[in-house]
């Protein structure tokens, strides 16, 4: 299995996803800037540690000469419902006849990806529990 972006669920539970998570974090900047551009909240502040600025996260990283190791940041936990409907748009604007697309992946394939990734946040929020994005 390749580096992707999934979701981590504070009761625990288990998502079923493969690698629909991979062509996401390829292309979570350009996600983002839809969603963002939307007025919704990227899909990268969904992350487990969207709390650490920025400026500490290169400086552990210069570092560390790799990944920074922020196991001493606590986890910031995040409403499913609020990924979902950033998901929502973005999935909104993928489909849009009018979209303007540079990104390297293909907007279809994304779709399917963020559907999948969609499936287990809706599910997550309604068993009223929080998740965090990660790369793993």
């Amino acid at each position: 299995m390749s580096v992707a972006l999934w979701p981590v669920f504070e009761d625990g539970q288990r998502h079923s996803l493969c690698d629909e998570g991979v062509p996401v974090l390829r292309a979570y900047k350009d996600l983002d800037a839809i969603a963002t551009a939307a007025g919704r909240m990227s899909l990268s502040a969904f992350d487990g540690h969207a709390d650490v600025p920025d400026d500490v996260i290169a400086r552990l990283a210069e570092e560390a000469q790799d990944e920074p190791d922020l196991s001493g940041f606590p986890i910031v936990w995040h409403d499913p419902a609020d990924a979902v409907a950033t998901l929502d748009v973005i999935l909104f604007a993928l489909a849009s006849p009018d979209l303007s697309w540079a990104g390297k992946e293909d907007p279809e394939e994304l779709a399917c990806c963020l559907e999948a990734i969609r499936q287990p946040l809706q599910q997550a929020a309604a068993r009223r529990t929080r998740f965090y994005l990660t790369v793993v």
